[in-house]
């Protein structure tokens, strides 16, 4: 399913964006204000996660969509 804007401005699909970030970032406020952003302006929820976490944690689907 594609999640293009209908002319409401609404997404038929459910988006995420997956941030990939440092073991120690430090620098998570401006990553606050892009996640406020795309939550307050599409309903896009951030997700914050390390290059190893999304290895331990991650799955991937059966068309490549990865799971967390």
């Amino acid at each position: 399913m594609n999640c293009l804007l209908t002319e409401k401005n609404e997404m038929p699909c459910r988006a995420v964006v997956l941030m990939v970030v440092r073991e120690e970032e430090r620098n998570m406020y401006d990553q606050y204000w892009l996640a406020l952003k795309l939550f307050q302006s599409y309903g896009i929820k951030l997700i914050r996660k390390s290059l190893s976490q999304v290895i331990a944690e991650g799955k991937l689907g059966s068309n490549n969509e990865l799971f967390m």
